[in-house]
């Protein structure tokens, strides 16, 4: 995915995040306690420059974030999102939002297909809007787009939970992995 870091992602700005928590660690597969915790509830977001250059985006998925000892949704993992795309610069007025979503509260990744179809994009502008309970942070593990031109994963017959994807079975990283 261009969003990823793998594969040349930047998060030019945010809206802030927890102590060791920053939105850089939900563009990668290693969810295990890796995940953005963002500073507060309100006003949140991440701006991500894909790798790669101008792509034509399809939509986005994420996981919420798992419990470290359950495997279940911690209380603070993403529920309502939008996503804002510019295929010009990463400036606020050049963004277009592309998709508004609920994310389920299951801890494996979710696809979301941007409804009005393929979009050009240079920046996306992942915006977390509310969670599932936590009244301090709103916590994603995996967030990435979805490309016409780049490989991803889009359906899997399993997945244990959302620390072990199908997609960490071909990110080139041999410390993640994919458990059934």
């Amino acid at each position: 995915s261009p969003s990823l870091i793998a594969n040349g992602a930047v998060v030019v700005r945010s809206s802030g995040s927890l102590p060791s928590a920053g939105p850089e660690l939900m563009l990668d597969y290693n969810t295990g306690s890796s995940s953005w915790r963002t500073a507060g509830l309100a006003g949140q977001y991440a701006v991500i420059q894909l790798g790669g250059g101008l792509r034509t985006l399809t939509g986005v998925q994420l996981s919420p974030l798992s419990d470290c000892c359950s495997g279940t949704p911690a209380n603070e993992s993403v529920k309502d999102f939008e996503v804002w795309v510019s295929s010009t610069t990463s400036d606020d007025a050049a963004f277009t939002r592309v998709l508004t979503a609920t994310a389920l509260n299951r801890v494996l990744l979710q696809g979301f297909p941007f409804p009005g179809g393929p979009v050009p994009a240079l920046y996306v502008k992942y915006v977390p809007l509310s969670n599932n309970s936590s009244t301090s942070s709103i916590a994603t593990a995996v967030f990435e787009v979805t490309a016409d031109d780049a490989a991803a994963v889009v359906s899997a017959s399993s997945q244990w939970t959302s620390s072990f994807p199908p997609q960490a079975g071909t990110d080139g990283n041999s410390f993640t992995r994919w458990l059934t």
